[in-house]
């Protein structure tokens, strides 16, 4: 995949599994990715959750994004930065319904976003299966 297939693949399968770190145990979640681009990754998350501390204890993360159709797996590994632009909080907010409903009870406070950067990539899927891994910066 080249790195515009790999974004193209991302977006069109937000759905993922995010692994963090919390000390030495590992948690994986289920999250949605907001948008992918040449700068990263974005995520979005509530203050409250645990994913939000852990990331703020150890920004490194993991993600894997899965088409279950093709059965192709897209891991992207790197670093998630926080984001404190008020204006694609909005966007958020009006785009995703659980973000509005809670943005009109609470405004913007409670919301995290990130954006995960220096993304590694490795790809694999059932036609791959005897090649060897290989990263690829995005």
């Amino acid at each position: 995949m080249t790195k515009s297939e790999i974004l193209e693949f991302i977006n069109a399968n937000p759905l993922c599994f995010m692994a963090t770190t919390e000390g030495d145990t590992p948690h994986v979640r289920g999250m949605r990715a907001y948008k992918a681009d040449y700068d990263g990754i974005i995520f979005y998350t509530s203050k409250d959750k645990a994913v939000h501390q852990q990331l703020t204890q150890n920004p490194k993360a993991e993600i894997c994004f899965y088409d279950f159709q093709n059965i192709i797996q897209v891991r992207t590994s790197g670093k998630m930065e926080p984001i404190e632009d008020l204006e694609l909080k909005k966007e958020i907010g009006s785009t995703r319904p659980n973000a509005k409903a809670r943005v009109g009870k609470e405004g913007y406070d409670w919301m995290a976003v990130y954006k995960l950067k220096n993304v590694k990539v490795s790809i694999w899927s059932q036609k791959m299966i005897n090649t060897p891994k290989t990263l690829i910066d995005l």
